[in-house]
């Protein structure tokens, strides 16, 4: 609509101007200007008649007449580009008014119709309600955007958010004597990132400027930074795609040791390629474990309402040293845990537990048997008298 207003106005602004020029071919017959008489009466065009040049009368009518006729060629060249400006912009018109103008032609002599046009679409207020609804396209698209874009680095500031809790309760735990660890998260920029800020600080720009009547820059900007999404959408298991859509992969994580004495990192960790085997498998359980812890509890409280977890075959590859430690992690951060593991590991989780229920299949059978370490401890005992006596 705006384009067809502007195509409408030029059209006007150049029929204004041929008007004026055949106004001036109207009231000037060349053939007259011979005259003496009418060379007197067009002051305009003639220097003043005084003793001085009256004996050159005639050599001052030619040179006006050539001025005039110089004028008149140069008033008709202007009318031709006119008309060439109003035929391109009619055409314009009839391509942005496929409705009213889809029969009209676009030579001069259709010229009525497109200010008809004109003036039906000033009259109605038509471009002034386009303006309104512009600026209500570019408000709501604004707020949707924004709200999308806002979501995204809320999930980010939100990780970052859990992350420090989690740093509360690691602190609380010691992971080795007098250490404990923490967790780190860093920005990592990809490449898709960098592309996507930059469409939306492009965007970003017609916010600022939301009464500019440049809709279709609007429109293009908008489009890019959907296209990036919908790019990522379609490839969402490659890395960067993955930076666009989910915030997780938008941090590195690392995780420290810190000494309690002085808050300085001892050791870090990025990746897997770091410490022993046993070593990262605590600081995983550590990190897991204190997730867990504070996932299950409430708001303000210190200790999981709902603390019990089940380990299923736990520490059948692990070593006592190394399962000793991620059990006394898991009491400290608040936690039951209930260990599911083959009978090889009954010795070791013998240290940890008070009880344990056993389950044993023959054949096509299975029998169930729940036993407490003491119980079964007081049989050993008598069983051991029984023979020394």
């Amino acid at each position: 609509m705006v384009e067809l207003k502007e195509n409408e106005k030029d059209i006007k602004k150049y029929t204004q101007e041929i008007d004026k020029i055949n106004h001036f071919f109207n009231n000037i017959n060349m053939k007259e200007i011979i005259t003496h008489k009418n060379f007197i009466a067009l002051k305009e065009y003639c220097p003043p008649i005084n003793k001085d040049n009256i004996h050159n009368i005639d050599k001052e009518r030619l040179a006006s007449y050539e001025k005039l006729n110089h004028q008149k060629d140069d008033y008709q060249r202007q009318k031709n580009e006119y008309e060439k400006s109003i035929v391109s912009q009619m055409g314009k018109a009839k391509n942005a008014d496929t409705g009213s103008l889809s029969e009209c032609g676009t030579q001069m002599i259709d010229l009525p119709e497109y200010l008809t046009r004109l003036d039906y679409l000033e009259s109605e207020g038509l471009p002034i309600q386009e303006k309104k609804f512009n600026e209500y396209l570019v408000s709501s698209s604004t707020d949707s955007v924004g709200q999308l874009l806002k979501a995204i680095e809320y999930q980010v500031g939100n990780i970052k958010e859990r992350i420090d809790k989690l740093n509360h309760v690691l602190k609380s735990v010691d992971f080795d004597k007098n250490k404990y660890l923490r967790l780190n998260t860093k920005p990592v920029i990809h490449q898709s990132l960098l592309e996507f800020e930059q469409a939306k600080k492009k965007l970003e720009g017609f916010y600022l400027n939301i009464k500019t009547d440049n809709t279709e820059g609007h429109y293009l900007a908008l489009k890019q930074l959907i296209d990036l999404l919908s790019q990522a959408v379609d490839k969402k298991h490659t890395l960067s795609a993955r930076s666009l859509l989910d915030a997780r992969f938008r941090l590195q994580f690392s995780i420290s040791v810190i000494s309690r004495m002085d808050d300085t990192e001892l050791s870090s960790f990025v990746g897997s390629q770091r410490g022993s085997g046993g070593e990262k498998e605590i600081i995983a359980s550590y990190v897991l474990t204190t997730s867990l812890s504070y996932a299950l509890n409430p708001k303000g409280m210190s200790l999981p309402t709902f603390s019990t977890i089940i380990l299923d075959e736990a520490f059948s590859k692990s070593s006592q040293v190394v399962a000793g430690r991620i059990v006394n992690a898991i009491w400290a951060f608040g936690l039951h845990p209930l260990f599911v593991t083959p009978n090889k590991e009954m010795r070791l989780l013998r240290q940890y537990t008070k009880s344990a229920i056993l389950v044993h299949r023959l054949g096509k059978y299975a029998s169930i048997q729940s036993y407490s370490w003491e119980r079964l401890q007081q049989e050993a005992d008598k069983i051991n008298q029984e023979k020394q006596s």
